[in-house]
């Protein structure tokens, strides 16, 4: 399928866009029981018509996502998620307590590795939400997003289990303000791209770490980068290179060369690299063919 420019995708988003139109029974629960994709409900097809307006302002961000209705025991979800994330969505989903526009965080390891190691680009992504956004666990209420100090987002992280930050709104709130929620829950997932920005990385780095390019048989990342290292590049331009550090500019960076090309590098960005084990022949010698002329 052909994907739409940023103005073909606003245009068409404009011409598009549908209406939740929310009421009272919507907040009921779940019509059907059961799994699957197609949608189950007049709110399951409105949610789908009114994603259309999400998935192009989120095409305007540089993500390509898909939108799906899943079944849920607690309501109605729908989830928009990219090819290039690690299990990260983004998640509208209409239940009985409210509704809950959010972005989940799995509790997949490379993820997490990868969020540990830029927590504080999560922070500053933090910082910039709403007031009402919160961060937690799928069942908590949990704290303020923007007023999460950087230690408790990493204690956090380091917590088995999937992270959610969004905006919980109450029903009676919801239905108080029908004509404007829909483009407020559009706005609220909009807001939270660059976290699910932060999977795309994600996925980058667990493509790395599990392929066998250039001989590399894994990674280990907690092993300390140290001058004559061998290393693998983890993101950047680079990304999936491996070379020799020869420097360390003692401010968190290193030169590395990659072939010809000396390239100064974060640390970060670098994971000392684990040769392949080379395949070993038998020891036993073949015995060298006789050349029947010469026996002769």
């Amino acid at each position: 399928m052909r994907r739409r420019s940023v103005e073909e995708g606003l245009r068409y988003a404009s011409r598009k866009r549908g209406k939740i139109k929310l009421a009272a029974s919507d907040f009921g629960g779940a019509p059907v029981s059961g799994r699957g994709k197609a949608p189950r409900s007049p709110l399951d097809k409105r949610l789908l018509g009114w994603s259309e307006g999400v998935v192009a302002r989120l095409h305007h961000t540089g993500l390509f996502a898909n939108a799906e209705i899943l079944a849920d025991n607690d309501g109605h979800r729908l989830v928009l998620t990219t090819d290039d994330t690690v299990d990260a969505r983004l998640v509208l989903s209409v239940e009985k307590r409210g509704l809950d526009a959010r972005v989940e965080l799995p509790d997949e390891r490379t993820f997490r590795t990868h969020v540990q190691r830029h927590a504080r680009e999560l922070f500053a992504a933090l910082e910039l939400l709403p007031e009402e956004f919160t961060i937690g666990g799928p069942r908590e209420v949990g704290r303020t997003a923007r007023d999460t100090t950087l230690d408790e987002l990493t204690t956090l992280l380091e917590k088995p289990g999937l992270v959610r930050i969004g905006w919980r709104v109450q029903p009676d709130v919801a239905l108080a303000h029908a004509e404007l929620i829909d483009e407020q829950l559009e706005d609220a997932l909009v807001v939270l791209a660059p976290i699910l920005k932060m999977a795309e990385s994600a996925r980058v780095r667990r493509d790395i770490a599990t392929s066998s390019n250039q001989g590399v048989a894994h990674v280990d990342t907690k092993a300390v980068v140290d001058r004559g290292a061998r290393v693998q590049v983890l993101d950047g331009p680079f990304a999936g290179k491996v070379g020799v550090v020869k420097e360390l500019d003692g401010k968190g960076g290193a030169r590395v060369m990659l072939g010809l090309l000396a390239a100064h590098l974060d640390l970060k960005d670098l994971a000392v690299a684990a040769a392949r084990r080379p395949v070993l022949g038998s020891s036993h010698r073949r015995p060298i063919p006789t050349n029947r002329k010469t026996a002769r």
